[in-house]
């Protein structure tokens, strides 16, 4: 069986194990060794993995710098290694500064500091035995230099000094720049230079209020080390949001998924995705893995997000029956449910209708910005700004621009995305959020006393303030929807919450009883369709529940019970009772 490493991005690590990997060092062809870049792209889309790879091709062998042995092994059975002019003339030439800002997170500014710090710490340890060996640094200025942060000891530093934390701030923001100066001078040569989630520290930095403090790091050390720096080879940056504009990093090619030349080079195109899963003898999985990984355009080209596919592949391949396995849903980022949260509970109307229909399968005329800055998730932001973040993060993705108007169209782009905004509904309806338990107590009250006008009442009233999640296929949004809502309400001693429970000859979506008192509520749900009445189709479902006896266990047991079936039209219900 082969191996697929989920908890990497180092492409070392994946070429020497055997692990799976889908070549993209056509990458290298197309970059050059004198690239001065910054690719933008929504998280997961193997953005460290390219950056790894880029490192590892060009990075030189520092004891030995005439061996080459190395790079020619990881990339021997690679795309790049035929085009023989290009490695013989580039490959493990270059000095290479290769840093993540991706763990540069905290709720202050000092606690982000202090894992700023640390990146630069390690990345100076790990030059230090060949800059401290180089003959050609002078021993007073540069070893100085070198030691600044080559010996700092963190533990000690006062993170609580004013004067201390200046310092730092002023480490930082030459450190980059005076390592090339310093691999320069030891061994001739221009220094490439990566930055990977280059705007990662100023995600918390928004949210916590500190965002013009780490804007005055980041930006510092950026154009320290990519503007005017004669050491420099090349200059190549990674980000979900284009801060490198706010930085006043204005010098640098932007690439975002709009531009063909680099279009494939980061997640998988559906060949690759097919090939892949041919090679692992997983194809039968293909059509699914399309509907819930898929579904990204970039420049035309259709792009499946590498990440939750090959966690899908591995949890595939260890399943006991791996024929039946199903696509689940492995996005788990905490920042990006509270982003859909508050989409979710934002009271603006025309924001709630665009979200809506979004949800509903449809595509949302819009005018992407370019996003430049990271803004607080509150409730002073700008609603349709949560949708350009909702863009650039991967929730959704661009299907066309209309030439003559500029607009563009945007659609969410596969089942995890919308799975992913049902799991966090359910997040909001729970037993912490007393604002709406009132209203569910209520609802449940209503279902049991027969009362479907004030049923339909306080439905509508949920649909209008929260925007329910479903798409155009699936009623089972609508009753994960009604069920979050119920579930704050139970009294698990004397009462049940059933969902899709088998009941008589088939299924009802709902059911909810009361043991006590000898009550029960069943409900199902249908999605209108086009040129569909509500009238029709409640007449239709209220024969089926008898026909099919869904309350039949109920009957037998002497239970008073109330039958319901409720028909949805984007955000307005019809409630029909026998």
């Amino acid at each position: 069986m082969e191996t697929i490493l989920t908890d990497t991005n180092n492409f070392e690590t994946i070429i020497r194990t055997g692990a799976v990997y889908v070549d993209k060092t056509e990458l290298l062809e197309k970059i050059g060794p004198c690239s001065y870049s910054i690719f933008v792209r929504p998280p997961r889309f193997g953005k460290s993995l390219n950056m790894s790879m880029i490192k590892s091709f060009f990075e030189m062998n520092y004891a030995d710098p005439a061996n080459k042995s190395k790079p020619k092994e990881l990339f021997q059975n690679l795309q790049i290694m035929k085009n023989q002019e290009f490695c013989e003339k580039y490959m493990g030439e270059y000095p290479v500064i290769s840093i993540s800002l991706k763990s540069v997170r905290g709720k202050t500014f000092e606690e982000a500091l202090k894992a700023f710090t640390e990146i630069i710490i390690d990345l100076y340890k790990s030059f230090a035995d060949v800059l401290y060996s180089s003959p050609k640094l002078n021993r007073e200025y540069d070893y100085c230099t070198l030691d600044f942060f080559a010996k700092l000891d963190i533990e000690n530093l006062d993170w609580t000094n004013p004067h201390s934390i200046s310092s730092i701030v002023l480490g930082i923001n030459k450190s980059l720049e005076v390592l090339t100066y310093l691999l320069f001078k030891a061994f001739g040569k221009h220094t490439i230079v990566l930055i990977d989630d280059f705007d990662e520290p100023l995600r918390d930095a928004a949210a916590y209020g500190y965002y013009e403090n780490m804007r005055e790091v980041t930006s510092g050390m950026g154009n320290a080390v990519l503007k005017t720096n004669s050491n420099l080879q090349s200059g190549i940056l990674t980000c979900s949001i284009l801060v490198a504009l706010d930085y006043g990093i204005d010098h640098l090619s932007v690439y975002e998924t709009d531009y063909e030349y680099y279009s494939t080079m980061f997640g998988f195109t559906y060949e690759e995705t097919e090939e892949l899963l041919k090679r692992l003898n997983l194809d039968s999985h293909t059509e699914d893995v399309i509907e819930w990984y898929g579904g990204y355009n970039f420049a035309n080209n259709k792009m499946v997000c590498p990440e939750s596919l090959l966690k899908f592949c591995a949890d595939v391949l260890t399943s006991p029956d791996p024929v039946t396995f199903e696509p689940k849903n492995y996005r788990i980022d905490a920042e990006e449910k509270e982003i859909i949260k508050y989409s979710l509970q934002n009271n603006d109307y025309l924001f709630s209708e665009c979200l809506q229909n979004l949800l509903d399968g449809d595509s949302y005329q819009t005018n992407i910005s370019v996003l430049s800055k990271y803004y607080p998730i509150n409730k002073e932001m700008n609603p349709f700004w949560a949708f350009d973040l909702l863009f650039f993060r991967g929730f959704l993705t661009l299907v066309k621009t209309d030439s003559k108007t500029g607009n563009d169209y945007v659609v969410i782009p596969n089942r995890e995305v919308l799975d992913f905004f049902g799991l966090t509904t359910k997040e909001i309806f729970n037993a912490t959020k007393l604002n709406w338990k009132e209203k569910a107590l209520a609802f449940k009250e209503a279902l049991f006393n027969n009362d479907k006008d004030k049923v339909q009442t306080l439905i509508n009233e949920l649909l209008i303030n929260f925007v329910s999640v479903r798409d155009t296929a699936y009623e089972s949004f609508y009753q994960e929807f009604l069920t979050s809502v119920l579930s704050v309400t139970i009294a698990p001693d004397h009462e049940e919450l059933l969902s899709k429970s088998e009941n008589g000859l088939g299924f009802a979506y709902t059911i909810i009883n009361n043991t006590i008192e000898s009550k029960v509520a069943i409900i199902e749900y249908k999605k209108a369709e086009k040129g569909e009445t509500f009238k029709k189709i409640c007449e239709e479902a209220l024969k089926q529940i008898e026909e099919k006896q869904y309350s039949h266990k109920y009957e037998q047991k002497d239970y008073s019970i109330c039958k319901y079936r409720i028909t949805f039209s984007g955000k307005t219900c019809w409630v029909a009772m026998p």
